[in-house]
Parts: C-alpha cells; structure tokens; sequence
C-alpha cells in the first residue's frame, strides 16, 4: 500500500514537472526570437512603446520568466511582491535592465530549458546507509526515463496548440509593432491560414 502510494506521488510530479517543461520550453524558445530583450536599449525602446502599465507588467514578468524559467538562470529571480506589496512595472524594469540582462555576459545559454525530475519518495532502507532495491530501481528508471518525459512534454504542447491551446509563433512576435519606415523593406511577414 505505501509502495502504490509512493508511486502515485511520483506520477503526480513527474506530470506536473512535464507541465513545467512546456512552459519553460515556450520561454526559452521565445529566448532565441524577436519577443526577448536581449539588450537595455532595445528593452527601454520596447517597454516605451508599451501604452498601458498592465501591459508593460506583462512583458517585464515574461522578459525576466524568459531568463528564469526558460534558461534557467536563478539569478534572474525577482518575487512579484513582498510582504503584501506588489512591485510595481518599474521597479520590475529596473531589475530587468540591471540585473536580468546583464547576466547574459556571465551565464551560459542553455541547449535546451531545465527539465527537473522530482525527488524520489522517501527511502525504506533495509539497513542504515543501504537502499533497498525498489528504491534504486525506481531512481534508474527516473533518470533515463527524463528524455522520454521531454519529448511527451512536446508531444502534449503539439496536441494542445492543435486544439488551439497556445501557440509558440504568437508568443515569438515582438512586443510592439514595428516601425512604419524603409526599415520594413524586405520585412519577413508571416501568415497563418486555417
């Protein structure tokens, strides 16, 4: 009983951890495309054009989630609020342009978002310091089954954006629309048909 217990606890955060990795591979896909201030004067000129505070909200949280989540950069952390008090777009902003964007000169860009396997249940030993063998099977079984839990993860976020459930093309747009200017000769526009 303790055993299927166990193993249904596992399950639960094995698929909450692959609900995870969908979000954070959105976020370090958006990363690599046009939606992720990459320097401090294309975020100023972008959080400039940005006409409401809810909007400017959204975007600072995605650009420091982006570093965060999506690449896995704990440094980029920033709570939303303290202590009852939300912090504000701007105070958010300036984490992002003093200490999010900055961490790309020290950090490593990773080759895919973090995936983290949850901790096995608790161990019954047979004697101290000894595992018993469901306990090492079942923490094999975990770690070279992660691979396979990453491609399910985008086997789901395929299935989902099919019923049209999020779609990663719009979140790889930019924030604003461009300039209407000889910049958008040649301008790559892409269109979507159903």
């Amino acid at each position: 009983m303790a055993k299927m217990k166990d193993d249904l606890a596992l399950q639960k955060k094995l698929d909450n951890e692959k609900k995870q990795f969908v979000t954070n591979l959105y976020l370090w896909e958006e990363y690599h495309k046009p939606r992720c201030w990459k320097d401090v004067a294309t975020a100023q000129e972008e959080y400039n054009k940005l006409s409401s505070n809810a909007a400017k909200m959204k975007e600072v949280r995605n650009q420091i989630l982006i570093r965060y989540l999506g690449l896995g950069w704990v440094k980029a952390h920033h709570p939303w609020s303290k202590n009852g008090r939300q912090y504000t777009h701007a105070e958010l902003f300036d984490h992002l342009i003093n200490t999010v964007i900055p961490l790309s000169e020290t950090e490593t860009v990773p080759d895919s978002p973090p995936f983290k396997l949850p901790d096995l249940p608790p161990a019954a030993t047979l004697s101290l310091g000894q595992l018993t063998h469901d306990r090492v099977s079942l923490a094999n079984q975990n770690l070279d089954g992660a691979d396979e839990l990453k491609e399910q993860a985008c086997k789901d976020r395929d299935e989902l954006e099919m019923k049209g459930q999020g779609c990663r093309f719009e979140e790889y747009q930019r924030t604003s629309m461009p300039t209407i200017d000889a910049t958008l000769i040649n301008f790559q526009i892409e269109f979507l048909f159903n």
